[in-house]
């Protein structure tokens, strides 16, 4: 699965990101991508929130993947990649994001990069431009940059994409409170 060449993310994944952006436009946010492998692509159909690594979340993280395991789903649902944003700074992988990129390669090669931005408001552009970035890493560090494509959503609403979706919304709703 090293011929990646375009990561597909699901609308819901992709909205509850950037909800996660906006409520944090000072800081960077991260998470864990999951999804699906096809022929040429990633599909992303959800996300774990960074505050997973709290051991209570990443219980809940680990329940909710065999729950989808264990459904009667015929969906294979893997941890296809990791994201986070960068406050402000464009979506540019740094050395630092190239490093992790690499090392997350070396232990699955399908795994991709995702940096996600959400751009100021002025007068004259009221709404924020998102930017989004995926990449892997070549020999030497070096950054191949992939197509990213929102949606469409495939097939429909299973019972692995339900719950990814909720539990991406739910993680986001939880961060609120």
């Amino acid at each position: 699965m090293s011929s990646v060449s375009t990561v597909v993310v699901e609308p819901s994944a992709y909205h509850a990101m950037l909800m996660e952006a906006y409520l944090n436009p000072d800081k960077e946010v991260c998470g864990l991508l999951f999804g699906q492998l096809e022929p040429e692509s990633v599909r992303v159909l959800g996300h774990f929130p960074s505050e997973v690594t709290d051991p209570t979340n990443l219980a809940k993280a680990q329940e909710l993947v065999k729950e989808i395991v264990d459904s009667e789903s015929t969906e294979q649902v893997k941890l296809v990649g990791w994201y986070h944003t960068h406050a402000g700074r464009g979506c540019e992988p740094t050395l630092s994001d190239t490093f992790l990129q690499d090392r997350f390669q070396n232990l699955l090669p399908h795994f991709v990069g995702l940096v996600l931005t959400v751009g100021e408001t002025s007068f004259h552009e009221p709404a924020p431009k998102t930017l989004m970035r995926a990449f892997k890493t070549l020999k030497n560090r070096q950054l191949l940059t992939l197509t990213v494509q929102i949606g469409p959503t495939m097939g429909a609403l299973t019972f692995a994409r339900r719950r990814l979706a909720t539990f991406s919304l739910a993680e986001i709703s939880r961060l609120l409170l």
